[in-house]
């Protein structure tokens, strides 16, 4: 016997298929199983018990107009096409088809969605980032007490807006910083925006910092707001 292939989606948390597609399946038309569906709702105590079972929605007909339509839940689905299994022969297949169906979506949406390569650099780059932060963290408390000492105002200020840079991890190498815009490779020379970020980074007490790169070595790291400056201009 052919495969019934049934389409299950996930609609804000909620798996659902939709009414006016279940019509099409059984072969039975969308005003008379809108009716069933109806009558079922009218039976239940509340909205709120009525909802776990058919959501009410809508979509537009090729016409332009408006259609009536359900969102309906597993629990909808088995009340819905077991009404149907005395006098519809594929009732009772579509109802298993569904069920299978369901069982696959709840099982694929339990499983970790993989990390893209973007998103693998960017957690990369913010440990490594944070690491380096606890580091300055620790260098600038002893300048920040000399200064203190010396009552240097002007370091101090620096001080502060470098603490409060570092602590939020705000920085990216300019290759992961274009991989995470989706900025071409070739549309951009590296080592000569890393250039003008460094001059920018200086020219305003910003804190430059710097990661491994497992090709290059130590590389610098900047402030997202000054890589945005640059690239965008």
């Amino acid at each position: 016997m052919e495969l019934i292939k049934v389409l299950v989606e996930n609609q804000n948390g909620v798996l659902v298929t939709t009414s006016n597609r279940v019509a099409q399946e059984l072969g039975v038309k969308h005003y008379d199983l809108l009716e069933k569906i109806d009558g079922y709702i009218s039976k239940f105590s509340s909205t709120e018990l009525s909802v776990q079972f058919y959501i009410p929605s809508n979509y537009k007909a090729l016409n332009g107009r408006t259609v009536k339509n359900y969102l309906i839940t597993e629990k909808g689905i088995a009340q819905l096409v077991g009404g149907y299994n005395a006098s519809v022969p594929i009732a009772f297949d579509l109802n298993v088809a569904y069920i299978n169906e369901f069982e696959k979506m709840k099982k694929a949406l339990k499983q970790p969605k993989p990390m893209s390569i973007p998103e693998l650099i960017v957690m990369q780059g913010q440990w490594m980032v944070e690491a380096e932060s606890r580091m300055n963290n620790i260098e600038n408390n002893v300048i920040g007490l000399a200064n203190t000492i010396e009552n240097n105002d002007k370091s101090i200020k620096r001080l502060e807006n470098n603490q409060r840079r570092t602590v939020t991890s705000n920085h990216l190498t300019v290759i992961a910083y274009a991989n995470i815009k989706g900025i071409k490779p070739k549309s951009y020379h590296a080592p000569s925006i890393g250039k003008k970020a460094t001059k920018i980074c200086r020219e305003k007490d910003l804190l430059i910092g710097t990661t491994v790169d497992s090709r290059y070595g130590l590389i610098n790291t900047y402030p997202v707001e000054v890589l945005d400056e640059i690239f965008f201009e």
